[in-house]
Order: C-alpha cells, then sequence, then structure tokens
C-alpha cells in the first residue's frame, strides 16, 4: 500500500485524523474508536466479499466480470460517506461529480490506514528492510524503466 498511498504523517497519526484529497480539496477526518472502526471495517469487508463473490461466480464470462467490477465504485462511495456521519466531506453526488475510481480507493485506503496504525508502520518498515539488504534496488528499478538510449552500437549479431 506504500507505492499507492505514500507515506502517513507522523503528526496526523498523533492527533488521530484522516486527510483526503476529494476534487482538490483536503478534508480532515478524525480517525474514530475501535469500536466504531471495527463496525466500518465489517461494512468494507462484506462490500469486498460481495464484489468479489460476483466476479468469482461469473467464471470465463468476462462481460458480466467487467459489469461486476465497473458497479463497484457506488457502494464505496457510500462507505466513505458512512464513515464520515455526514459532517465534513461533500455529498454523494459531489464526490461521484469530482473522483475517479481511484482517488476514491486511496481515500477507502486512507480510512482503512488509519485504523491500523501497526499494520502502516509494519509496511513502513518492510519497505525499509527491503531497502537496508538491497540499497541499490530502487536506483536499479529506476535505471530499468527508462527507454533505451538507441545511440550506442548495436547489440544484435548480424550472424545468419
Amino acid at each position: 500500500m506504500d507505492s499507492l498511498l505514500g507515506p502517513r504523517s507522523i503528526d496526523d497519526v498523533r492527533a488521530k485524523r484522516i486527510v483526503l484529497t476529494i476534487g482538490g480539496v483536503k478534508y480532515t477526518l478524525p480517525v474514530k474508536p475501535m469500536r466504531a472502526m471495527r463496525e466500518w471495517e465489517e461494512r468494507l469487508d462484506e462490500e469486498l466479499v460481495r464484489l468479489l463473490s460476483l466476479v468469482q461466480s461469473d467464471g470465463d464470462d468476462h462481460k458480466a466480470m467487467l459489469l461486476a467490477l465497473s458497479q463497484s465504485p457506488w457502494p464505496f462511495i457510500d462507505l466513505l460517506i458512512s464513515y464520515d456521519d455526514g459532517n465534513v466531506l461533500p455529498d454523494r453526488d459531489s464526490i461521484d461529480e469530482t473522483e475517479t475510481e481511484y482517488d476514491l480507493l486511496i481515500a477507502c485506503l486512507e480510512v482503512w490506514r488509519a485504523a491500523h496504525p501497526l499494520a502502516d508502520i509494519g509496511l513502513a518498515l518492510f519497505a525499509l528492510r527491503e531497502l537496508m539488504l538491497d540499497p541499490m534496488q530502487p536506483l536499479r528499478a529506476h535505471l530499468s524503466s527508462l527507454p533505451p538510449r538507441g545511440d550506442g552500437p548495436s547489440t544484435t549479431s548480424m550472424t545468419n
């Protein structure tokens, strides 16, 4: 998740707040107590299980799978609004008009991550461990993503 979300501010963790950007505007939500968060997560889990069940039940019917996935954002908008209790975030129609499915996914992941600061710390420690084991990996990954320059000698053989 770290590659999707970026680091979470230690100030946000301490202040028990979740910062979401919707339609280019930053919104700050409070982190709910554990019981309320568990209830919200149960709804999130139910929605994910429902979606995965639809996709699985469609088997090889790619059209039905795509339809199930394309209808998935609407319940997630409702989940996000239900977390907020209608106090801070814009209404459903405004979110629908301004957000992409990706932005909606990020917002839901930010809420989930705020409920699990230890998991978030664990992901950061795992990334740090990987970097310590292979400090050159980020540089190699960057270099391998660059397109070939094409101005050097050919590396292919001309033999028949």
